[in-house]
């Protein structure tokens, strides 16, 4: 009886050896998977902010914006509904690389369907007072904080699209 229980511990601990062994393999191999799939990642993560940092760079350097961004520091009514007309040359040239289709911008986003782009409903906005500009001429007033918060709107739409 006690030969018989010697031999079943003797089993139990190879048995247990063994899997403690499998264990130890799977426990080695998954560290070492986590570290190599960590590096991919940090090396996907690093080329995406690479991506990002050219992009706000050559942003930066879109000559289109800048005069618009020096047009809005004006003091002059008209520079700024120049800056706004301009902003709205770019949206409408960016509906149209993004493959939106109509006749004009207005006709662009109801064709879009429904908020097609995160910036959407600034999209509008923005447009709405560029037409009140080209409608309404130099007697459409407008204000120094609705020319910044126009234009942060077209920005908002033009950075999603990658313009700036």
């Amino acid at each position: 009886m006690s030969n018989s229980i010697s031999i079943l511990l003797n089993q139990i601990g190879i048995i247990s050896g063994t899997l403690s062994a499998i264990f130890a393999v799977i426990i080695f191999y998954t560290i070492i998977r986590m570290f190599m799939i960590q590096a991919h990642e940090k090396s996907h993560v690093d080329h995406k902010i690479d991506e990002y940092q050219k992009r706000v760079s050559d942003a930066a350097r879109n000559p289109r914006w800048e005069l618009i961004e020096n047009l809005i520091v004006s003091s002059s009514e008209a520079d700024w509904r120049v800056a706004i007309i301009e902003a709205d040359v770019l949206l409408e040239e960016a509906l149209e690389y993004g493959g939106f289709t109509g006749n004009g911008i207005s006709e662009m986003l109801t064709n879009a369907g429904e908020r097609p782009f995160a910036s959407y409903k600034y999209a509008w906005e923005a447009h709405k007072v560029r037409n009140d500009i080209a409608h309404e001429g130099s007697s459409y007033k407008l204000a120094k904080e609705d020319v910044i918060r126009t234009i942060n709107m077209y920005r908002s739409v033009l950075e999603e699209f990658g313009v700036v």
